[in-house]
């Protein structure tokens, strides 16, 4: 209900006029009844990648090698922060953003990031920030410990919206893996969280397909995307893999459909995504079962159905995320 106006029809002195009041991180732990969290106003989150991606998120995109992770991951940051789409969707405004990339060198930095902004018809990249290895003397700091959190920390601009960490391992030296190397990770994810920054991790995907090493990096993720090598049967010898969202905490997994992303290199001008809206993971596994029940090998199901048979092999015997 709106607070009625003095009885000469003036605005209401300053210092009565309620501002909104926001939930704000605490450094002391204590509770809160429910009615309190009621009163507090919901901060719109700012739209990063159209609703998928927002403020104050982390995520995961992992695959295997050769899959397309980079490429992936570059027009996600190029798109950010040039406010330009990609693969159908952009941000509500351009966006600043920092790659820091640990294992490419800055001559194929270049060439992708042309190539990039020649795709989305950019006239820059807007604001885009990097680090590759070859511009440090030194081996890169490490974010499984303190001084090397410090150091990256120090290089970030105050207003950074998007930190993009390509990879996990390559930023991982002398850490472990498993559930105990990931406590220090998940603290410095969380401080820049709170800060309503955006960190998309790069991971490599395991023997088995599913993301290297613990799997407790997915409790505190709000999204995870799964990139996996595909085939576009109008450009055989095309970059394609499909991108399957696992989780994503804010909107829930059915809001983002799973594509299939094909690079097409014409013979004249920049490289073309083209993109298209893939049938529903039970949908597919269930064609699969179909097809595996009328004698068909796994071999022609992949063929059949456009996929790598280790896929298929994954869908057939119920793997979760298959």
């Amino acid at each position: 209900m709106s607070k009625a106006l003095p009885s000469d029809g003036s605005a209401p002195p300053a210092d009565r006029v309620r501002k909104p009041e926001y939930l704000q991180a605490s450094e002391t732990l204590s509770l809160m009844r429910g009615d309190k969290l009621l009163q507090f106003k919901t901060r719109r989150p700012h739209r990063h990648w159209g609703d998928l991606i927002t403020s104050s998120m982390t995520g995961m995109l992992y695959g295997p090698r050769g899959a397309g992770k980079t490429y992936a991951v570059l027009g996600l940051a190029a798109a950010m922060a040039t406010g330009l789409p990609f693969l159908g969707l952009a941000p509500s405004r351009p966006r600043k953003v920092v790659i820091l990339d640990g294992e490419m060198g800055s001559v194929l930095m270049k060439r992708r990031l042309r190539e990039l902004r020649n795709s989305l018809g950019a006239g820059s990249l807007g604001n885009l920030l990097l680090l590759t290895p070859d511009m440090y003397t030194r081996p890169l700091p490490s974010l499984s410990t303190k001084a090397g959190q410090d150091a990256i920390d120090a290089l970030l601009p105050e207003d950074t919206d998007v930190i993009i960490i390509d990879n996990i391992s390559s930023w991982n030296i002398g850490g472990t893996e498993d559930a105990d190397g990931w406590g220090s990770w998940g603290e410095w994810l969380l401080r820049h969280k709170n800060r309503g920054r955006t960190v998309i991790l790069v991971h490599h995907a395991g023997k088995r397909g599913q993301q290297r090493g613990t799997s407790r990096r997915e409790d505190a993720l709000d999204f995870v995307i799964a990139l996996r090598p595909e085939v576009d049967p109008k450009h055989v010898d095309a970059l394609c893999f499909s991108m399957v969202w696992e989780k994503l905490r804010a909107v829930g997994k059915q809001s983002a459909p799973a594509l299939r992303v094909t690079r097409v290199e014409p013979t004249e001008g920049a490289p073309k995504w083209r993109y298209k809206v893939l049938a529903s993971q039970d949908e597919r596994v269930a064609q699969a079962l179909a097809l595996r029940r009328e004698g068909m090998s796994t071999r022609k199901i992949g063929e059949r159905m456009k996929v790598d048979a280790s896929t298929v092999s994954r869908w057939l015997k119920g793997r979760p995320k298959g």
